[in-house]
């Protein structure tokens, strides 16, 4: 796997979502299973194994929240990115809170 600051080993194919000027990768990495342990378990260790990986096959999109595992995706997505968090796209989402053990909306 690569190191913070080596590009990726593979590419894939960017696209530009409208008209915003953004090079995306074709492909995301969505956290929410991974960040908020939806199937099971997730080390810190895994995690950034995996974010690793998605980065060596040319992955640079990510989607992440702050309620999947109460900001866990999040942080660890930064550690795992390291320095090329700055080279990485996020797909960010908001208004939504855990609350007594409840996801409600916080617009």
């Amino acid at each position: 796997m690569s190191t913070p600051n080596e590009p990726p080993k593979t590419t894939l194919a960017l696209r530009a979502p409208g008209n915003t000027g953004l090079q995306v990768s074709e492909v995301a990495l969505g956290t929410w299973g991974i960040g908020a342990g939806a199937y099971g378990p997730v080390t810190t260790a895994q995690f950034e194994d995996t974010v690793r990986a998605a980065w060596d096959a040319g992955i640079t999109t990510f989607d992440v929240s702050p309620s999947w595992g109460d900001g866990i995706a999040e942080k660890r997505l930064g550690l795992a990115l390291g320095e090329d968090l700055n080279k990485a796209t996020l797909v960010v989402r908001a208004g939504q809170m855990m609350s007594e053990g409840r996801l409600q909306g916080h617009f």
